[in-house]
């Protein structure tokens, strides 16, 4: 792989105290870093030249790694995207209006900032009416704006006619550019299959991330599943799953078959499904601390439970890359923990995993705990003792 992440420090405050700490070093600890002297200016200066050259370096890198990855391998680094949301213009009067793209509002975020959104197409309000529908997207890209909405947003850059915008749903959507840590995994998994058919286990998983939708994959050498063996020559079953490590569709599933057929070696046997769920129970009591709400801590509490048990998160679902481990021990005192440290929890007093006080083993080929609103699902009950 031509590519090498270069582990240069970029921050200037670093940078100077360590060219400070050399000069001290060479001078017998006689130099004295005096703001207002022309050979701190100097330092300073040279610093900063310093630090933008380890930025330029460590971009080029990047830079080749992207120009690589979409000239030789033809994948092409994952771009941010804005979040959105729905919304809805009120205008000052009904004698008809057009709203146009580019009006700005914004939610203040807390912390004394503000995330802007932009109306991405003009907005037609009939004579008779005040009020018109629209979809604005977030200025900048990325997660930042995710979880934001429901209600008034502050007017940035509006046309007078304009009266106010609410935010009719929470944004959603946004995504940070692709990690470099990330983009190089893919770029190294669809290197690795340059070759004419899959052959190991896990090119079939590889190929299959390739379809849209699905965001990890496990292959299982030798498992057939229609007699539930193992042990079986030149038989891979593949197990999929979405971001939130929920079964696929149908369309998907039989999108990643096809291509999965069509990249095996003519004497191999592939088969695709669903991972294989685990429902479990979960019952718990927490005491709470002084000063908090029962009803929010538990709720706390149950989240955290939830969290550790997440079919997306669970096995390195959660990772970047993300990974599918073989992790089928559900571990009593790691959910004892998880729920421990939650906000407004004391202490745990009481804790069962289908009614016992010991580590859960989940079942099946590419096991996963079922998903809350499962069919048969994963269920987490908590009270406040």
């Amino acid at each position: 792989m031509p590519y090498t992440q270069l582990p240069l420090d970029t921050d200037h405050t670093s940078l100077l105290t360590r060219a400070v700490e050399r000069i001290k070093q060479r001078t017998a600890g006689r130099y004295v870093f005096d703001t207002a002297s022309l050979d701190s200016a100097l330092l300073e200066e040279f610093v900063r030249l310093q630090r933008e050259t380890r930025i330029v370096a460590i971009a080029r890198t990047d830079a080749e790694l992207d120009r690589f990855g979409s000239q030789q391998v033809g994948i092409a680094r994952g771009a941010a995207a804005p979040a959105t949301i729905e919304a809805t213009l009120t205008v000052v009067n009904t004698n008809g209006h057009t709203v146009p793209a580019g009006t700005l509002a914004a939610f203040a975020t807390g912390d004394g900032t503000f995330v802007a959104f932009t109306t991405i197409v003009d907005v037609t309000i009939d004579p008779g009416r005040t009020t018109g529908e629209t979809t604005m997207q977030a200025v900048l890209p990325g997660v930042q704006a995710n979880g934001l909405g429901l209600g008034t947003m502050t007017l940035v850059q509006a046309p007078s006619i304009v009266a106010g915008i609410v935010a009719d749903t929470v944004a959603s959507g946004g995504t940070d550019a692709e990690s470099t840590e990330a983009y190089l995994s893919r770029v190294t998994d669809e290197f690795e299959l340059m070759s004419p058919r899959a052959i190991r286990p896990d090119d079939f998983a590889r190929l299959a991330r390739r379809i849209e939708g699905v965001h990890r994959a496990v292959a299982l050498d030798g498992y057939d599943p229609d007699t539930d063996s193992h042990d079986n020559a030149r038989t891979v079953w593949v197990g999929i799953v979405d971001a939130d490590g929920r079964e696929l569709s149908s369309l998907v599933t039989d999108t990643v078959d096809a291509y999965l057929q069509a990249e095996r070696e003519t004497n191999f046997v592939v088969r695709v499904g669903p991972p294989t769920y685990t429902p479990l129970t979960v019952e718990f009591s927490v005491t709470v601390m002084d000063g908090h709400d029962p009803a929010v801590v538990v709720a706390n509490a149950t989240l955290a439970a939830a969290t550790y048990l997440s079919p997306g998160r669970w096995a390195g679902g959660d990772e970047d890359p993300p990974a599918w481990r073989d992790d089928r021990t559900v571990r009593y005192l790691e959910l004892a923990s998880q729920i421990d440290s939650a906000d407004g929890v004391d202490h745990v007093t009481a804790l069962t995993i289908d009614g016992d006080t010991v580590d859960v083993q989940l079942n099946g080929p590419a096991a996963l705990p079922a998903p809350l609103d499962a069919d048969t699902p994963t269920v987490i009950t908590g009270i406040a003792a």
